[in-house]
């Protein structure tokens, strides 16, 4: 059943952003069912005013004024951040860019869309109402032009069943008959499915099949208002739009009303899915990534026993160790960009409904079936090597290696280790503000945890010798003697608690060559280490809840 038309107003608005005032007193009303065209000098404020009306609402915090409504009949609900997520059903925005997941087929793409929006639609029928046949459902993204990348998020906005359709500058980096094709697009949605379009263009020429076409002029005022679009640009140069004012068409004051705030649940079994699927299609398809992680855990495993193999076959001293630090490594790797690539396309999907628990905790979930896999080939590839280079079972005892008997004890507890190195790499993930910030940051937080290990600062001589072991080497605190520490050295010792790697070791070392028991994991290093990353966990989902609040707001 088609859904009646409705309007959206705006009255007295104004935006400041950094004390530049970016949209001053702007009223305006649109009409029902109508497609409007906004063209304008650049920095006159027409993207931030479509981001208002779709991302944006007013807000007393950023000390904006004014009154963005939907207007149905004689009924005006009036926008706010509060119930901005619950009228996505009626507003719908597409921004400049063409964002979809990498390595995702065109069905995927509306799918998951619908899935968000919880919108019943067919996406076959949403793909031909754009123009697009049945056949691009298989297509991946990557091999569809840009025209094509342009009606796509045309269709994926639709699946939400929107009734207002907000697009920035839909004909940007298209060819002028590519351009043309679109704005008669729009013009065939806006009759077909009664909705009201608003759209941006910096080619004026395009915007024939409006019907109307507003000016704005730098300082964030409306200059002009034509009702004849086609009749104008007919006979008016494309340069005179921009010189000639215009009476503004005045707006009907209204009662506004407050939509409930419904809001969106944070978390949804369909949407967790979703985004699960989509980090297994990202991880798999990209061939090249996936030879990598396969070859990652195999060829840091054959180079650390490699290397403690030469000490002899008997003194396999830091196999452990370096064991750890390459747990968290790999881990860290795996989840270093999870964030920051997704950002903009994260605020897209926001826009379609997904809820942000659902989208962290898929990624997490994805991040531990990774770090299963992972930790699985390393323990595996070191058994190997061990095998391989000669290194002595029974040395399992001066060197703290491990021999059959102990596998699942080193295998559960790299594997947590390698797990807070997942949760280390979202925590960064969502705090870079590039990719290249996040990789960088690796290192410097990767070093801590080998400098602050007993190895580096637990030990006055060989790490195999237990009668020079330092305090540093347990976590029984009560046994510690703090009276010869240096501030320093108090430091190091408190700092080293917050080291994965330095409980990990502490916990091979009390293992030593025994059966696998679980009493002799469950120490008070492996509750440190648990209660560690269960805060490394937490303190990554509160930090990407909070920055997810701001997302959409950075989409071009």
């Amino acid at each position: 059943m088609m859904k009646d038309a409705v309007g959206l107003q705006v009255e007295g608005l104004t935006i400041r952003q950094k004390g530049i005032t970016i949209l001053n007193d702007l009223s305006l009303h649109l009409e029902a069912g109508s497609l409007t065209g906004l063209i304008g000098p650049s920095g006159a404020g027409k993207t931030t005013l479509l981001r208002t009306l779709g991302l944006r609402p007013p807000s007393r915090k950023n000390k904006d004024l004014g009154i963005v409504s939907i207007v149905e009949g004689n009924q005006a609900t009036r926008i706010s951040g509060a119930n901005h997520q619950s009228l996505l059903e009626i507003l719908s925005y597409v921004p400049q860019q063409d964002l979809f997941p990498e390595s995702a087929h065109v069905g995927e793409v509306l799918e998951e869309a619908l899935i968000f929006s919880g919108h019943d639609a067919d996406p076959v029928s949403l793909l031909k109402s754009v123009g697009l046949s049945g056949d691009f459902m298989d297509q991946s993204v990557s091999k569809i032009s840009g025209g094509e990348k342009r009606r796509l998020s045309l269709a994926r906005a639709l699946c939400s069943g929107p009734r207002i359709l907000l697009l920035d500058e839909p004909t940007s980096g298209l060819d002028l008959p590519v351009a043309h094709e679109v704005m008669q697009l729009l013009r065939e949605l806006c009759d077909r499915h009664k909705l009201t379009i608003v759209t941006t263009s910096h080619l004026p020429g395009t915007l024939a099949v409006c019907d109307r076409l507003l000016v704005m002029e730098k300082g964030g005022k409306l200059k002009a208002d034509y009702q004849d679009v086609p009749a104008l640009l007919a006979t008016t140069g494309e340069a005179d739009l921009f010189e000639k004012s215009t009476s503004i068409s005045p707006i009907e004051s209204f009662d506004y009303a407050d939509s409930p705030d419904t809001g969106r649940d944070w978390w949804n079994p369909r949407h967790f899915g979703a985004i699960f699927r989509r980090s297994a299609r990202q991880s798999f398809r990209d061939y090249g990534a996936a030879r990598v992680t396969i070859a990652l855990p195999i060829l840091l495993a054959g180079l650390i026993v490699f290397t403690q193999s030469l000490h002899g076959g008997n003194s396999p001293r830091f196999i452990n160790f370096f064991l750890t630090i390459a747990a968290l490594w790999i881990g860290m790797s795996l989840t270093i960009r999870e964030i920051i690539s997704s950002r903009a396309l994260y605020a897209i999907d926001e826009l379609s409904g997904l809820g942000k628990f659902s989208f962290f905790h898929a990624k997490s979930a994805f991040a531990i079936f990774m770090v299963t896999f992972s930790t699985l080939l390393l323990c595996l590839s070191t058994w190997f090597f061990v095998w391989f280079f000669k290194i002595d079972p029974d040395a399992v005892a001066a060197s703290n290696w491990f021999d059959a008997r102990d596998f699942i004890s080193h295998f559960f507890v790299l594997g947590i280790v390698c797990f807070s190195g997942a949760m280390i790499g979202l925590l960064l993930s969502t705090l870079a503000r590039s990719e290249r910030g996040a990789v960088a940051m690796m290192p410097i937080v990767l070093l801590p945890h080998v400098l602050l290990s007993k190895y580096a600062t637990g030990f006055a001589g060989e790490a195999n010798n237990e009668s020079l072991t330092h305090p540093f080497h347990s976590l029984d605190l009560e046994k510690v003697d703090y009276s010869g520490f240096t501030l320093i050295e108090q430091g190091n010792f408190w700092g080293s608690l917050f080291a994965s790697t330095r409980h990990a070791t502490s916990i091979f070392d009390q293992l030593g060559s025994a059966r696998f028991s679980f009493g002799r994991i469950f120490g008070l290093d492996f509750w440190a280490l648990a209660i560690l990353v269960t805060g490394q966990a937490l303190l990554a989902l509160i930090i990407f809840c909070y920055s997810a609040n701001s997302a959409i707001r950075r989409i071009k």
